[in-house]
């Protein structure tokens, strides 16, 4: 059955239809439904849906838009509890509207993984699933915030000047992982019984500001130095530091250039005080115990331009390399000067002991008694001239010869103690060798020493012995004694040799020469046979 109208057609009850309903013209007639009209079993619609006037709403069905939904003319789109599905564009040239309590999702199928915006009438949110990422026209990510521990990353180039802040206070209330550099304009304020901290990762090396409302504290692990540097340098200056294991603190040299001005109380210190400087003392120095000077580095004499400009005296220690002793300089107010002992009487009064000047010149303000010297253990001196006995326990050391002046004559005495042998370690030049410790302690490695023959000398005496050691074996051993006796002739002096007595072998012997001005030359022997044997010798030269 088919109904057929040309004008319009109109149906004042019901309209029941079983199969295809077909109206108008394919793309040209439409359908105009003037009152309300519910359709039950769904709407399928290939062309646009207009919508001029009034509402479309639907039921509890789906609603399936394959085409384009386009509402003009401050028209709204209203749709029951069904859900409304457009797998087109959706376009909306003004505001979208969302109640509170509704949320505007961008989710999968199953609203597993999704982006949902939601307002609860008080709080507005942002929830999300996976990891949330604010990115600049969809490339360049500005911020991010990880799903495992919900940690935010602002990239450097979010803001040119950082995070800007001008009214409320930032507040956090966990803790705050600085990752780049924090600059602060203002003061960092932390209530009082918390710290600032700067520490590793281990958190066992740290330097912490603290204070307990009582007292201020600076604690720390390893050193703490106090550096000055007007920039990031690498290498700042020390100013003070305190040292890890002892605890102890050092002021710099550079520290102030005052010192440490201190007048009101006195200083108080219960331990050692090490001065590495100069200490002026412009008062009295009140020592109450045992004074006690100690350097266990060497201290050089100062420069000679640098006497001039100083007065007063000083102290210097282990002035010579090794050997601890003590040197005094009295800078005599920029004059010539020496040194002078007084002690005090019974009387209180002061008595003058002795006065040593700077032509070094002993004078003895008294007589001194002494009928022998005894020494314990070693002298050493240039020059000594003795009236009396004396008794040494070790022995006696003397810088140029030993010169004994009696009644009728003057003698001097000289030793050498040395060794002879031929080097060839395949490097150097093969060749002879020769090692000594001449009379003074000095040592030597040239092939002979000369001396000088006082003026008034008559005879030199001169007892060699020699041995040969290869390995542990001796292979020669032997002892001569030489004597040159002098003679004048028309005031020409003229010294003749002689071998007074000879011992054991005799293939290892020296040579020996005197000159014009009285100078005695001795050319130690060779090790002629190259072999890896070593010619120990000594000599005493007696000048009588």
């Amino acid at each position: 059955m088919s109904i057929t109208s040309s004008n319009n057609l109109a149906v004042n009850n019901s309209l029941t239809v079983t199969g295809n309903t077909v109206l108008g013209s394919h793309l040209t007639s439409t359908l105009l439904i003037n009152a309300t009209s519910t359709i039950y079993n769904g709407l399928t619609v290939h062309g646009n849906i207009v919508q001029n006037s009034g509402s479309l709403s639907t039921g509890t069905d789906n609603v399936y838009l394959n085409g384009d939904v386009i509402i003009q003319n401050n028209k709204t789109l209203t749709t029951s509890i069904g859900t409304t599905t457009n797998n087109g564009l959706l376009q909306c040239n003004n505001n979208v509207y969302v109640l509170s309590g509704k949320s505007l999702y961008i989710t999968d199928a199953y609203l597993s993984k999704y982006l949902r915006n939601f307002h609860d009438g008080t709080n507005a949110y942002i929830d999300y699933t996976g990891n949330l990422i604010l990115r600049n026209s969809g490339t360049t990510t500005s911020l991010s915030i990880n799903s495992s521990n919900n940690q935010a990353t602002l990239n450097y180039n979010l803001n040119t000047n950082g995070i800007t802040n001008n009214t409320n206070a930032i507040t956090n209330n966990s803790t705050l992982t600085q990752v780049g550099l924090a600059n602060f304009s203002n003061d960092i304020r932390v209530n009082i019984g918390q710290s600032i901290y700067i520490i590793n990762s281990g958190l066992t090396n740290f330097l912490r500001m603290h204070h307990s409302s009582a007292a201020a504290y600076i604690d720390y692990t390893g050193g703490l130095y106090l550096r000055n540097s007007t920039t990031n340098s690498v290498s700042p200056t020390n100013t003070f530091n305190i040292n890890s294991s002892s605890n102890e603190g050092t002021f710099n040299y550079n520290l102030n250039t005052t010192g440490i001005t201190n007048n009101t109380n006195a200083i108080t210190n219960n331990g050692v005080l090490t001065q590495n400087s100069i200490a002026n003392i412009n008062s009295g120095l009140n020592v109450s115990g045992v004074p006690f000077f100690s350097a266990p580095q060497t201290s050089l004499f100062p420069t000679s331009t640098s006497y001039s400009s100083k007065s007063g005296f000083e102290i210097f220690w282990n002035i010579k390399t090794s050997q601890g002793d003590t040197a005094f300089l009295n800078h005599s107010a920029g004059g010539s000067g020496g040194f002078n002992w007084w002690t005090v009487g019974t009387l209180h009064n002061r008595i003058n002991l002795m006065y040593l000047d700077d032509a070094k010149n002993l004078s003895l303000l008294n007589n001194v008694s002494c009928n022998s010297v005894n020494v314990a253990g070693n002298i050493t001196c240039a020059s000594l001239n003795l009236s009396g006995d004396v008794v040494i326990g070790d022995k006696l050391t003397v810088s140029n010869g030993l010169v004994v002046n009696g009644t009728n004559n003057e003698s001097k005495y000289f030793t050498l103690k040395g060794l002879s042998a031929y080097e060839d370690d395949g490097i150097n030049t093969p060749g002879y060798v020769y090692g000594y410790v001449k009379f003074n302690g000095n040592s030597g490695t040239s092939s002979s020493e000369s001396m000088q023959i006082q003026s008034s000398c008559r005879c030199v005496k001169i007892t060699y012995s020699y041995d040969t050691v290869n390995g542990s074996n001796t292979l020669y051993k032997g002892c001569t004694e030489y004597v040159y006796v002098k003679s004048v002739y028309n005031l020409v002096t003229s010294w003749t040799g002689y071998t007074a007595w000879q011992v054991g072998n005799n293939n290892y012997q020296p040579t020996f020469s005197i000159n014009s001005s009285n100078q005695l030359t001795v050319t130690f022997p060779i090790n002629s046979d190259n072999l890896n044997a070593l010619l120990n010798w000594n000599f005493a030269i007696n000048m009588i």
